[in-house]
């Protein structure tokens, strides 16, 4: 009972499987070069295949048992067989089709799925969701189970992952697929009550920054107790630990925290650097008591002195401030802490009538 063909029509001799061809088309044994067609699949389970029409090289049909030499694609074939004989409303139903898996953190725009039943859009299942995906896990193929299983789950697909112990010679056993839904089995994931499995974003995202040595999607630095404040480095909108200076931000479009480990700083790093504030703040505080002002114009009635400070002149009265940052557009003697004050008592307090301070009895 072969699954393999070669096609007749493709210049490059392509395999083909039987849910890929329809019926009367003439399909070309691998083995004994012979002419095959496909049929079936059949109300007593046997999947779709193909049959012998002629044989090649004056061979008898029935000495050729087609050469099976892909049994993986045998096994996708078998399930598209049986999902067709489940289901009877569809929209697609193959194998290898392609389905598209936008926004996800893998990063993937598609994938092929192994064999797939697509559900029309206005009657979509409430159990299954958009279709059914049976994936094949045969021998060591290289397919990451969570990325693949998150993908098709977020699209909207439910997924179930057949070993070689689901078929037979000519079948999909399909009954072991349901048993394993209704158990919620570690291979079987409805799209009504599974979640997708968290995935971390291919490490390759973070080649796309300069600075992306450095950058993981994991804690670098699991021990610490973080304790998250928001602010950064660059114009990054960054979270910082408050106790090893760890970076952090949220990356919108793989939906995962981004770490750049070359902004942790161990215990002796936060030490040398409290000194090193400790002292520079001394050494402010040394120089501004040694300090004398030298003033220069800086308009009508104001001066500055390099140091930062400011000074203005206001009713015959000098007004100083030592902080280049301060609004001094509203410094005048009215300021309590720069007049001389005339006291007049009031009820329960004395009274400035210069600057309006209030002093009580």
């Amino acid at each position: 009972m072969p699954f393999i063909a070669q096609s007749s029509t493709d210049e490059e001799g392509g395999t083909v499987l039987p849910e890929e061809v329809e019926d009367g088309t003439d399909v070309v044994c691998p083995a004994c070069g012979g002419t095959m067609r496909p049929r079936g699949p059949f109300d007593d389970g046997r999947a779709r295949h193909f049959y012998h029409v002629t044989a090649g090289s004056g061979d008898s049909t029935a000495n050729c048992s087609g050469g099976e030499s892909d049994p993986h694609r045998k096994m996708k074939s078998l399930a598209v067989s049986a999902l067709r004989q489940r289901f009877d409303q569809y929209t697609r139903c193959g194998p290898e089709l392609t389905v598209d898996v936008p926004n996800t953190p893998t990063l993937t725009d598609s994938r092929r799925a192994d064999a797939l039943v697509e559900f029309p859009a206005d009657d979509t299942n409430d159990y299954l969701g958009r279709g059914l995906i049976v994936e094949v896990q045969y021998a060591n193929e290289d397919k990451d189970l969570d990325a693949v299983t998150h993908d098709y789950l977020s699209a909207g697909y439910s997924v179930y992952w057949a070993s070689p112990d689901d078929f037979t010679n000519d079948r999909f056993r399909i009954e072991e697929m349901v048993v394993a839904f209704d158990k919620r089995a570690d291979t079987a994931f409805a799209a009504s009550w599974a979640d997708p499995p968290e995935v971390d974003p291919p490490e390759k995202y973070l080649e796309r920054f300069v600075n992306g040595d450095s950058l993981t999607f994991s804690d670098p630095n699991p021990d610490c107790d973080h304790t998250w404040k928001y602010g950064g480095s660059d114009l990054h909108d960054r979270d910082f630990c408050k106790h090893c200076r760890l970076e952090r931000w949220k990356e919108r479009a793989v939906d995962a925290y981004i770490y750049d480990e070359s902004t942790i700083k161990t215990s002796s790093d936060l030490a040398d650097r409290a000194a090193q504030a400790a002292f520079e703040q001394r050494e402010k505080e040394e120089k501004k008591e040694d300090h004398q002002h030298v003033w220069e114009p800086r308009g009508e009635n104001r001066y500055r002195c390099r140091c930062g400070a400011r000074l203005k002149e206001h009713n015959g009265e000098e007004v100083i401030s030592n902080d280049p940052f301060e609004d001094f557009s509203e410094m005048t003697t009215t300021d309590p802490q720069y007049c001389d004050h005339i006291w007049e008592r009031e009820d329960g307090c004395m009274k400035c009538i210069s600057c309006g301070l209030e002093d009580p009895i």
